[in-house]
């Protein structure tokens, strides 16, 4: 199995900025070859949906995630009403629009097994990570992560939000940032809201093999990546969260 924490980290030497900021990124957060081996299966194996809010449907179901298969049958009349459909949410309301892939779903359908995928899965779940995370955070209540993949391309984007749901209690959200060589003006860019004057308080640009953890909630976007970025955006993210058992 590959080693995935970087065990040069010291987690001491995030948790004071962590306490005092409510978030941290941390640089080379996973060994060499897991973050190299990670970035290729993100390139070449996730079979991406496409995500965004539907709001014809209620609820959960309103969180959609087209398979590929699904978006490939569209007619070009269909393709042109959903694009339609997603841009009147964005104006109307919450949106975001980017590709992604349930790492939890996924596992669940079988579809992660034999795959490096199913690594991170084992890795995400480990008390290894947990213990390097719950030192950082200062924080005991969470005891569960789950992940998404995600592929930002041209014209993607995630309005503002907090992360906040009525479906589980989430502590902290992550952001691993698998990102090599992006450029700031390309978009992408994650933005921090201060909540009292709705300016933007910080700006963290895509990069390759960081962790993100943010306290939840709190107000952020990815702004739309332009149509001259050359490569993806891409990332796996989730919330650390409380599950009763």
């Amino acid at each position: 199995m590959t080693d995935f924490l970087n065990p040069e980290l010291l987690p001491d030497d995030f948790r004071d900025t962590f306490e005092t900021e409510g978030m941290v990124r941390i640089p080379g957060i996973l060994t060499g070859s897991a973050a190299e081996s990670l970035y290729q299966c993100l390139v070449r194996d996730v079979p991406w949906r496409l995500a965004f809010v539907d709001p014809d449907r209620d609820g959960k179901d309103a969180f959609r995630a087209l398979p590929p298969e699904e978006f490939a049958a569209l007619n070009t009349n269909e393709k042109a009403a959903l694009s339609d459909k997603i841009r009147r949410q964005s104006v109307a309301g919450y949106q975001y629009l980017y590709n992604s892939y349930d790492l939890l779903k996924a596992m669940r359908a079988g579809e992660t097994e034999g795959s490096f995928l199913g690594e991170l899965l084992n890795f995400l779940g480990s008390e290894n990570l947990f213990e390097f995370l719950h030192q950082v955070t200062g924080i005991e209540d969470f005891n569960r992560i789950d992940g998404h993949a995600t592929r930002y391309m041209p014209g993607h984007y995630l309005k503002e939000h907090v992360d906040a749901s009525p479906y589980e209690k989430r502590h902290v959200a992550y952001v691993l940032s698998m990102t090599p060589a992006w450029q700031v003006d390309w978009g992408g860019l994650l933005h921090f809201f201060d909540s009292d004057t709705q300016q933007v308080s910080r700006t963290l640009v895509p990069d390759f093999n960081s962790l993100t953890l943010f306290k939840v909630p709190v107000a952020h976007c990815v702004s739309t990546v332009s149509n001259f970025a050359t490569g993806p955006r891409l990332s796996v993210t989730g919330w650390l969260t409380e599950y009763d058992e």
